[in-house]
């Protein structure tokens, strides 16, 4: 009985792994199949939320690949980038930004288990003067596919 008892708790027992690239990450279920954790997001030296797909036995050498890529590639994805900051921003304040990069700062990112050039990925952000709301950009490998708010 006691083994009953202890497999039963065991599976509703959360699961975390210590990851050298995402930290400390808290798998969020088979069903929803990705970890989320927070790490150091090297281009801004900022610690960022990153939710990582994968299995609970991934190895995540592929989302490593995923998120070295992108930090490498940070100073030309953050120029495509800019535009559809700068759409959204006004859409929802009536006001242009000249540079949206002094407005807004990366707070978290989705790691798809796929490269850079095809992965499908979202880009959270915050905007210094809109502390209400979060920005999200959609990415399609390199380019921004959709800028969204939310409300």
């Amino acid at each position: 009985m006691a083994n009953v008892v202890s497999r039963i708790v065991e599976r509703f027992k959360p699961v975390r792994r210590q990851d050298p690239v995402f930290g400390s990450m808290l798998y969020m279920g088979d069903k929803l199949g990705y970890w989320e954790g927070k790490t150091r997001f090297p281009p801004t030296d900022c610690e960022i939320e990153v939710f990582v797909d994968g299995s609970r036995q991934d190895s995540m050498e592929r989302q490593h690949h995923f998120f070295e890529s992108v930090c490498r590639e940070w100073a030309q994805l953050r120029e495509t980038i800019a535009p559809k900051l700068r759409e959204i921003h006004s859409q929802a304040n009536l006001k242009t930004l000249a540079a949206p990069w002094e407005e807004f700062a990366v707070t978290s990112i989705s790691i798809p288990a796929a490269d850079l050039e095809s992965g499908v990925w979202t880009n959270g952000l915050n905007a210094k003067s809109d502390d209400a709301h979060s920005y999200f950009i959609e990415m399609r490998g390199r380019v921004p596919h959709t800028a969204s708010r939310d409300s």
